[in-house]
């Protein structure tokens, strides 16, 4: 049997495997595929690979936030935009129905003098 090094992201280490044959396309005693990119026989190099995925993961996620908060910057605007246009909408609403009721008003007065 021989030992393994398996960089496994989720882990914050190089995870020891044993394995019967150190190479692809066996597998190590937990059953994974031995790949070039996941399974050492130098545990420097396990190290380097996992700080490297975890570097990547880490990349990956800042992105994500900032991509996110763009999007929330983007819909709060928008946000804004409608609640002023509702805003408007509403007052413009009352100015008319002002003027109808100023229209009925005259109208029924008009009505009355006329009679």
């Amino acid at each position: 049997m021989a030992t393994m090094f398996k960089a496994v992201y989720g882990s914050p280490r190089p995870v020891t495997v044993e394995c019967e044959v150190p190479a692809y396309p066996n597998a190590d005693a937990d059953g994974c595929t031995i790949y070039e990119n996941t399974h050492f026989l130098s545990e420097a190099e396990a190290w380097e690979r996992v700080l490297a995925e975890h570097d990547a993961g880490l990349s990956l996620e800042a992105r994500r936030v900032k991509n996110l908060r763009a999007e929330l910057e983007a819909a709060e605007k928008s946000t804004a935009t409608a609640a002023i246009l509702a805003t408007e909408a509403r007052e413009a609403f009352r100015q008319w129905e002002r003027r109808q009721t100023e229209d009925d008003a005259g109208q029924a007065g008009g009505e009355v003098g006329n009679g």
